[in-house]
């Protein structure tokens, strides 16, 4: 492939990163660090200020529950949220 930084390459030689595009090599996304960084200070700061737990009577799922689909998530469950002091 001419014009693509490829010339030095041997014929049957590839580079990973030649196809893949996004997360790798120089086509990262700017945003996925920002975004990473967000989330983790959103739930730091939810641990941080409430305590979570099951209510009374309320069964919690188990690792095993899950419904599958397009995704794989948890069963809908209840959660008692209570502001720290």
């Amino acid at each position: 492939m001419k014009g693509r930084g490829n010339e030095n390459k041997k014929k049957n030689e590839s580079d990973a990163l030649d196809h893949v595009a996004t997360k790798a090599g120089r086509r990262v996304c700017a945003g996925e660090t920002f975004s990473r960084f967000t989330i983790y200070l959103f739930l730091a700061a939810l641990l941080q200020n409430f305590t979570f737990s099951a209510p009374e009577g309320k069964p919690i799922p188990g690792l095993d529950d899950v419904i599958s689909g397009f995704s794989v998530s948890p069963p809908d469950f209840w959660v008692k949220v209570v502001p720290r002091n």
